[in-house]
């Protein structure tokens, strides 16, 4: 992925842990934030799409290996930043962009559906954020980004579950972002409408106006300067899941105090 104006979005020296990094979104930003320099830990529930990635890493001259975790154990999870921190030094960036759903109308989830869907897409990422938080508050230094949804905004047909919990990824950004932005620990987070996606990878692969839409929109809202919220809902835009990477590295960039909100 080449970024105009690279310079101000390095990661250069930075160790990237990214949960849910093995495929979709979260692959798409292991890839962008190894581009941009970052040593990249990419963390997945399946070995074949951690492997795959490590590989695509690795051909592009990445040293760290990725891991499969499932880290809605408690103790998996706890164990995997532990082992981070020992074998790289440090977390500098999370991301959290580990999330599942099941379609179906709200009176047929059973209980286990329910508590499936709110284990990954929230309480792993509060307590992956307590987790690595405390290592960054005690540096005085990180980032974290939340891969949430336009579903923390609106409804989605058949998601009621998942609707709950990209509220609560919304809810938890805004107030523990607010809470330890004193300690140089910066929040953002993404929101990502997957109902255009397929719309938008065609409209992509067409005459090329969707990137360069998109590049012009990238260095225009990188370019900006914020004080304490930036916001940008990507469902409002033509979007690629490889956008979704861009906008991780302004999350996380040099510019990162300049933004404790949402992209």
């Amino acid at each position: 992925m080449t970024i105009k104006q690279a310079g101000r979005f390095s990661l250069k020296s930075k160790v990237a842990l990214i949960l849910g990094g093995s495929s979709g979104i979260g692959r798409e930003i292991a890839l962008a934030f190894h581009d941009a320099g970052a040593a990249v830990v990419a963390v997945g529930k399946t070995a074949s799409k951690v492997a795959e990635v490590d590989a695509t890493l690795a051909a592009r001259g990445a040293k760290c290996k990725g891991y499969c975790v499932d880290v809605t154990d408690a103790a998996g999870l706890t164990g995997l930043v532990g082992r981070t921190i020992a074998e790289c030094g440090r977390i500098d960036v999370l991301v959290n962009s580990q999330g599942i759903t099941i379609l179906k109308p709200a009176v047929s989830f059973t209980r286990a559906d329910y508590d499936q869907i709110l284990a990954t897409n929230l309480t792993s990422v509060f307590f992956a954020c307590t987790e690595v938080g405390k290592h960054m508050l005690e540096r005085g230094s990180g980032s974290i980004i939340n891969i949430a949804s336009v579903a923390a905004h609106r409804g989605f047909h058949l998601s009621a579950p998942y609707t709950v919990s990209k509220h609560g990824v919304l809810g938890l950004t805004r107030r523990v972002g607010h809470a330890w932005r004193e300690g140089q620990c910066h929040f953002a987070w993404i929101f990502y409408d997957a109902a255009q996606q397929k719309q938008d990878v065609a409209a992509s692969q067409g005459n090329g106006s969707t990137a360069d839409a998109n590049e012009a929109l990238w260095r225009a809202r990188g370019a900006r300067r914020c004080r304490h919220l930036s916001r940008l809902t990507l469902s409002k835009i033509r979007h690629r899941p490889v956008d979704c990477g861009r906008w991780g590295l302004f999350g996380c960039g040099a510019r990162r105090k300049r933004v404790s909100g949402f992209c």
